[in-house]
Parts: structure tokens; C-alpha cells; sequence
């Protein structure tokens, strides 16, 4: 969404306190006590960190409230009486309609970025426990061979020497598949944990002008994490020769 990620203290513009809310009519800082009377006159009030030019209309400087279903944009009362008769006959809806009605669209995509998520991280947990084992397979398989090495002296030493280096070089092939695959799946559980935080804070968002400037861009990353292709594991197999 487009407010601003660094933290800003705001304070009310009567006493001083910390600002809760900015009324937009008004243009003006309120704490929670100085506020309510702004509410109680039915003054539209927003987070203070909102830029009230955003929640206004370019065109006639008159707060945004509706949406044009046919244009797909936003748009103030004058919009629609403006005698150019551009939404004549359009479906307009008001905005806390569209709102609700794309909060509704999103929370759709919850169990799709959920099971994709979920099996992002069974499989690196998969992958990661293979990791482990062809380690231990590789190191037991090493050990073995230089005790083999000891008991048949120099006889031995370049078949030994041969097999070490088959299972090192087969060892440090499949570790470095298994790595790979490990840091791509890491780099789309990523992906797909922060396309869930920004699904939960658009579920959460109260101003319906950054839900809208935001929507498109989040539905398409939304779709985009939720048909990464999984990784077919397969059958697990030693690294060993012996």
C-alpha cells in the first residue's frame, strides 16, 4: 500500500498529546479526546500519517466516495454530476461498497497462499533432512574407505584413492543440487510469506483509496506465488559405493 513505512510522531494540534486520528474536513490533528467532537459532527477522520491530497479529487478538490464499475476508478460526487456526462448510465457503487467487496476477493486467496506456503516448507524440510543424511552417509562411506586403506597398506592405495574420489565427487554433486533446490524453495517460501504480510495488511487496511491504488499489483503477486511448481522429491539414495 502507498502510506508511508517510516514511523512519523504526530501530535494533536490543540494539546499537543499524541495525534490518534486527522480529520479530513477540518484538515487538523486530533488526540482521542479532541477528536470526538469532529466524530460527533460526522467528520470523516483518518490514520494521521494519510495524505489528505490523496483522499481528494484532482479534478474538483472534493473528498473521494465513489467508484465507477464500468471506468474502474475512483471518483467524488462531482465526478458524477459533471455536466460533461462521462458516468452517465455507468454502475457506481460507493466506495466502502467496492471496498468491502474486494476484501471479500482477497480473503479468497488466503488458503492458496497457505497451502503453497505449507508445502514450500515440508518440502525444504524434506530436502534439509536429506541433507543431513547424505552428509552422514558421505562421511561414513569416507570412513570406511581410509580404514579399508590401513588394512591393506600400499597394495590397495590407488583403488582406494579411485573409490574416495567417486564417492566425494557423487557426494558434493548431489549436496550441491540438494543446496540449489534448498535456496530456490527458501527464496519462494520468502516470496510467498511476504505476499501473506501483504495480504493480511490489506485485509486490514481502513482506507479505501490505498486499498484501491494497491489491489491490482497484490492480486497478480498473490496469483504469482500461488502456482509456484513443486518439487517432485525423489526416492532417496546413498552416495555410497561399498
Amino acid at each position: 500500500m502507498s502510506q508511508q513505512d517510516v514511523h512519523v510522531e504526530h501530535h494533536c494540534e490543540v494539546c499537543f498529546r499524541m495525534a490518534a486520528r486527522r480529520c479530513v474536513p477540518c484538515d487538523i490533528l486530533c488526540c482521542e479526546i479532541h477528536m470526538k467532537p469532529h466524530q460527533h459532527k460526522g467528520h470523516k477522520v483518518v490514520n494521521p500519517e494519510v495524505k489528505l491530497e490523496e483522499l481528494i479529487c484532482a479534478n474538483h478538490g472534493k473528498p473521494i466516495q465513489l467508484y465507477c464499475n464500468d471506468d474502474k476508478t475512483m471518483m467524488c460526487l462531482m465526478c458524477q454530476m459533471c455536466k460533461d456526462g462521462k458516468h452517465k448510465n455507468h454502475n457506481v457503487v460507493t466506495l466502502e461498497t467496492v471496498h468491502a467487496e474486494l476484501k471479500d476477493v482477497l480473503k479468497t486467496k488466503c488458503p492458496e497462499v497457505s497451502k503453497s506456503k505449507q508445502h514450500l516448507q515440508s518440502q525444504l524440510d524434506q530436502l534439509q533432512e536429506e541433507v543431513e543424511q547424505t552428509q552422514h552417509t558421505g562421511q561414513s562411506t569416507e570412513g570406511r574407505l581410509e580404514e579399508r586403506r590401513r588394512e591393506l597398506y600400499q597394495l590397495v592405495d590407488e583403488t582406494v584413492d579411485l573409490l574416495m574420489s567417486r564417492v566425494i565427487k557423487r557426494k558434493n554433486k548431489k549436496l550441491s543440487l540438494l543446496m540449489k533446490n534448498m535456496e530456490k524453495r527458501q527464496q519462494q517460501l520468502k516470496s510467498v510469506l511476504e505476499a501473506e504480510s501483504l495480504l493480511q495488511t490489506a485485509l486490514q487496511e481502513l482506507e479505501a483509496v490505498y486499498f484501491m491504488q494497491g489491489f491490482k499489483d497484490l492480486v497478480q503477486r498473490l496469483e504469482s506465488v500461488s502456482h509456484f511448481q513443486y518439487l517432485k522429491m525423489a526416492p532417496r539414495t546413498s552416495v555410497g559405493l561399498l
